[in-house]
């Protein structure tokens, strides 16, 4: 989208943005992120909904485990 309809649209340029397009249109609004509590998604951890460790394989570049 070209910059000027970008300030037409929202006068804050840091504002992030979701695009949504449908029947030919683009169409913006501003993104809306939940915020999370890691104290409350950790109390919701439960032996019923923990699973095994997950393993990845060897590195295979420059990582270190």
């Amino acid at each position: 989208m070209p910059g000027f309809h970008m300030r037409v649209v929202i006068k804050k340029p840091e504002t992030p943005l979701v695009a949504n397009g449908e029947a030919g249109c683009i169409a913006t609004m501003p993104a809306r992120f939940a915020e999370y509590e890691l104290n409350h998604l950790l109390a919701g951890i439960t032996q019923d909904n923990l699973h095994a460790e997950i393993g990845f394989g060897l590195a295979v570049g420059a990582e270190v485990f």
